[in-house]
């Protein structure tokens, strides 16, 4: 989940929204961004969703492993 964290702080810096702009967008709290962007804690799939949401990104889910094994 890494990657999320990583994700939602670079998005959410490139568009210069702060913590709590994000998390009213995402109806949840600047402290949960916070957590989730130090990779503190992790979110459920609907939070990510729509913290995800927030910033237009489209959350895709799948398998990352490349060939059919």
């Amino acid at each position: 989940m890494l990657d999320f964290s990583k994700k939602i702080k670079e998005e959410r810096e490139k568009q210069r929204i702060s913590m709590y702009s994000l998390a009213k967008k995402a109806n949840c709290t600047s402290r949960a961004i916070s957590y989730w962007e130090t990779g503190q804690r992790i979110p459920n799939i609907e939070i990510a969703d729509r913290v995800l949401k927030a910033l237009g990104i489209k959350l895709v889910l799948g398998d990352d492993s490349q060939g059919g094994e």
